[in-house]
């Protein structure tokens, strides 16, 4: 039974040995390049055929689009207005609300200051009569 063994390249002869052994390898790929190439060309009428369509079809599609965000365009003023209008119905409800919040508030300083005045105009009243007993 015989056994496989690996060789060893020596350190020294590797260099060599790949610089030969890629060579080789390109030499073996020059020599599929003819057929390759004849395949490749065979593909080239066929592929030729197909363009016109798939030219057509492109520029159907791109027309198509065009359309479609044509159309997308024309309904854009009615929808800036229908935002425009809801926009503006909050602000007036917002205007509103806030109108009334000021005015309890002013109501309320206004209260406030009404008590304020009656409670020092008590206070002036006693003691003028304070002084007025003292006297």
């Amino acid at each position: 039974m015989a056994t496989a063994t690996k060789k060893t390249i020596p350190a020294e002869r590797k260099p060599f040995y790949a610089l030969a052994g890629a060579g080789d390898l390109a030499v073996a790929k020059l020599r599929d390049l003819p057929v390759e190439l004849q395949k490749q060309l065979a593909k080239v009428p066929v592929e030729l055929a197909k363009l016109p369509a798939q030219v057509q079809q492109g520029a159907a599609q791109v027309q198509k689009t065009v359309q479609q965000r044509f159309a997308e365009g024309q309904k854009l003023p009615g929808q800036v207005q229908n935002r425009a209008t809801v926009v503006q119905a909050i602000a007036t409800g917002l205007y509103g609300e806030l109108a009334t919040r000021g005015e309890k508030a002013i109501g309320q300083l206004r209260r406030e200051a009404k008590g304020r005045a009656k409670t020092a105009a008590k206070n002036t009243t006693k003691s003028a009569a304070e002084r007025a007993q003292a006297s």
